[in-house]
């Protein structure tokens, strides 16, 4: 087993943090579709997020705990609150930001599509014209 120095630190926790986003982001990517075409018909919404709640809490533990083994960071650092502050801080943020723009496209496009199905169209009756 080789040891790293510390000189590699900052090389070491960008790519554990690389490959901790990659994944819990496929994990989320994967279970998403899962949930929505297959869990929400049959229990709705709400309990279809809260049943994918544990599994996605065992991919991150999963994750954390093989990242820590594979790149040695135990070794490496210890378990020091820094390191923890550093190595989370680096592999969190990609997360939020990747899932804040997908919220913000998903809500761009429901706009659109919700301003171009205001145009009316010629000879449809008027289903909500009261009689």
């Amino acid at each position: 087993m080789r040891l790293k120095t510390k000189r590699h630190e900052p090389l070491t926790i960008l790519k554990a943090a690389v490959v901790y986003f990659a994944a819990v982001f496929s994990a989320g990517f994967v279970l998403g579709p899962i949930r929505i075409l297959l869990i929400v018909l049959r229990f709705g919404v709400r309990v279809a997020e809260l049943m994918e709640v544990p599994v996605m809490l065992v991919v991150i533990v999963l994750a954390a705990r093989w990242l820590v083994r594979k790149f040695e960071l135990a070794i490496l650092y210890g378990n020091t609150r820094a390191f923890d502050r550093r190595a989370g801080g680096s592999s969190t943020r990609p997360l939020k930001v990747a899932e804040l723009t997908v919220c913000w496209a998903d809500a761009l496009l429901t706009r659109i599509t919700a301003s171009s199905n205001a145009i009316p169209m010629r000879n449809q009756p008027d289903l909500f014209r009261s009689v």
